[in-house]
């Protein structure tokens, strides 16, 4: 009580100070002239990815339930449907379902771009009780939109940019620079294979990037409260992430005698004392640097506490109005998922092994090996086995929001999108772009998407779908950025 009198007296002696800090705050938003409309065929680029979404490039945890015909008819289809991009290309096929293109750009001085997608797609849950409105890989075009697995993650990004360079290239366009365009094919698996190949080869071939741009970033309306416009979320960084199995083992025996801890009594035990303890909530530097260019858009009330975040009542005010939900307390603090559980072999068997796989997003500031820790703290008293998965990634540097790839990105964004703000990002998933980071000077993550909240869930979910304006937007997004550079 007397903590919260005496910031409430401190806050009070503050405000002039405070109020001038805030109305001072000046817009981060930078001029853009509205770019020209393309005209695209909204037909042609929808059955495109219809039939796109027709072939099922899963990737499965086990590499052996990939079905590699898929992948290969799928690339057979992209060499007809772009054929000058495949005229005019290199096209390399490196591991056995990723390809890397190089457009040679006229100007061998100036650094080379990599564009990244993916080619494949998470499994889409049928059965009882998971009925999709379409079949996943139907690839249905209706009601405004084109429906598959696959329509947001990321094959419509795959269409979109083969698209756009077979636009330009029609009318005869060379790039400045060399633009490389990388498709993995094991990205919802870690990329451990594809977007390695890709990276080595280009390391080999002693190549040095500007900057590299990949999924992560998105718009959004409506998510983030006091801001009204579309908001442009231009991912700078991403968090890490590391998988742990904890094992418990006890004697197993018949049901009908059951001892007082079994193996899944003192699994579940395990996993409720893992949620009971999350990590803390913490701002990082990229969240930081989010609000501040979110601040000046907003009413001045709002604007107060976030353009004074050193001011530690109004960080942890932030913090406590972040963790409401979990879209946007993924920001604050490294998450802890159970996502799976095995145990058990028949009802009236006690089993002697329970496990569960537990994944965790690292937020900046932490690494895998202090998530191991903090786990083996919590579970110490307790007999449970814990192994670390092989594959992790620590969290990645955090891009320059003042270099000249940001400011062209920013520019490209306002000028297809004039009414929104364009705010740096966290990116709290995965993707390929970690594997690319050495020989990257930096690192953005945008597709141009309008994610509603009803569409928020149908990401690796049932329903996947993607707007039909958004989908040539996207493609016009693509055309307008390799013609700026």
């Amino acid at each position: 009580m007397k903590s919260r009198f005496a910031h409430t007296v401190l806050a009070v002696l503050l405000l002039p100070t405070l109020a001038g800090c805030t109305l001072t705050q000046t817009s981060l938003q930078l001029p853009a002239e509205p770019l020209p409309r393309i005209k695209l065929d909204t037909a042609e680029a929808s059955q495109r990815l219809a039939r796109a979404l027709t072939y099922a490039t899963v990737s499965h945890q086990d590499p052996g339930a990939t079905d590699p015909g898929q992948f290969q008819e799928f690339y057979g289809y992209l060499e007809r449907a772009f054929p000058r991009v495949h005229a005019v290309m290199q096209r390399e096929r490196l591991d056995a379902h990723s390809l890397l293109y190089t457009w040679k750009g006229r100007d061998p001085a100036r650094k080379p771009v990599l564009m990244l997608a993916h080619t494949d797609v998470v499994p889409a849950a049928q059965g009882k009780g998971k009925h999709w409105r379409h079949s996943p890989f139907e690839g249905h075009v209706g009601d405004g939109h084109v429906w598959g697995r696959g329509a947001l993650d990321d094959k419509s990004a795959v269409m979109a940019i083969l698209a756009a360079a077979e636009e330009l290239l029609t009318g005869g366009f060379q790039p400045q620079a060399t633009i490389y365009l990388g498709l993995g094919g094991d990205e919802e698996v870690g990329g451990t294979h594809g977007a390695r190949a890709i990276a080595q080869t280009l390391e080999k071939l002693g190549v040095k990037l500007d900057f590299v741009l990949d999924e992560g970033g998105l718009l959004t309306q409506g998510i983030i409260q006091g801001v009204s416009p579309p908001v442009a979320l231009l991912g700078i960084a991403q968090k890490g992430y590391v998988t742990l199995e904890l094992t418990a083992r006890t004697e197993g025996g018949h049901a009908s005698m059951p001892h007082p801890d079994t193996a899944i009594g003192v699994l579940l035990a395990a996993i409720r004392r893992l949620e009971s303890e999350p990590f803390p909530l913490r701002l990082t530097p990229a969240v930081r640097e989010m609000f501040r260019y979110l601040a000046p858009e907003m009413p001045w009330y709002r604007r107060i506490p976030l353009v004074n975040l050193g001011f530690f009542p109004f960080e942890r005010g932030l913090l406590r109005k972040l963790a409401e939900k979990p879209s946007t307390r993924a920001l604050v603090h490294t998450t802890t998922a159970v996502t799976r559980i095995e145990g058990g072999v028949k009802e009236n068997v006690l089993p002697t092994r329970a496990t569960a796989t537990v994944n965790f997003r690292i937020l900046h500031g932490e690494s895998a090996e202090g998530v191991r820790r903090h786990v083996e703290r919590i579970v110490d008293d307790m007999p449970i086995e814990i192994a670390v998965s092989k594959t992790s990634a620590e969290p990645s540097a955090v891009s320059a929001t003042d270099s000249p790839a940001f400011s062209l990105l920013h520019r490209v964004v306002r000028g297809l999108y004039p009414d929104a703000v364009v705010a740096p990002y966290l990116v709290v998933g995965a993707t390929d772009s970690r594997h690319y980071a050495h020989i990257a000077e930096n690192t953005y993550h945008f597709r141009p998407l309008l994610l509603r909240a009803e569409d928020v869930d149908r990401i690796h979910g049932m329903d996947e779908r993607i707007s039909l304006q958004d989908l040539t937007r996207g493609i016009a997004f693509f055309v307008h950025l390799m013609r700026a550079l």
